[in-house]
């Protein structure tokens, strides 16, 4: 909660915090508890069972690695934001035809060519990146702000 707390105090209240370890769930829970401020997501989310548990935990938004329907579709059913990762034109258009309307660019091994082409491709639609140089370069291209953008959303201003 301390990194949370400092998060906020600094401007920046969105946070995701990852499926990776057991302590997940708990750290999800805590946050949101505490720091009711912050607006708390997971992580690295691949299932069903993990949305769950993320959405029980206080977990307003889920980020997934890739676009798995299983993941998009509990999210939908738990009316949760859903964040998959996706890095092809056929993954963005595969989200837009589930109901997503945000999505998060990764992996980002994909040449920095495919970034630009992307945002000019679906300038409607919103890619967002996932590591510091990605998102200097994201927001050069776009001239979003990540954080406020998202704040926007979760606060329900922007469907």
């Amino acid at each position: 909660t301390k990194l949370a707390r400092a998060l906020c105090k600094g401007g920046i209240c969105c946070m995701e915090i990852t499926f990776r370890t057991a302590a997940a769930k708990d750290a999800i829970k805590k946050v949101a508890e505490e720091v009711p401020e912050m607006l708390v997501g997971a992580g690295t989310v691949i299932g069903a069972g993990q949305v769950e548990d993320a959405v029980e935990a206080g977990a307003k938004f889920i980020v997934s690695p890739g676009l798995s329907e299983e993941v998009v579709k509990k999210c939908q059913e738990l009316d949760v934001i859903c964040l998959p990762g996706c890095v092809t034109a056929s993954e963005i258009m595969k989200a837009k035809s589930l109901g997503i309307g945000v999505v998060k660019f990764f992996p980002d091994k994909w040449r920095n060519q495919g970034n630009q082409s992307s945002c000019s491709t679906f300038w409607r639609y919103e890619i967002y990146p996932y590591r510091w140089n990605q998102y200097r370069e994201y927001r050069y291209l776009s001239g979003k702000s990540f954080h406020r953008s998202m704040r926007w959303k979760l606060d329900g201003k922007g469907k």
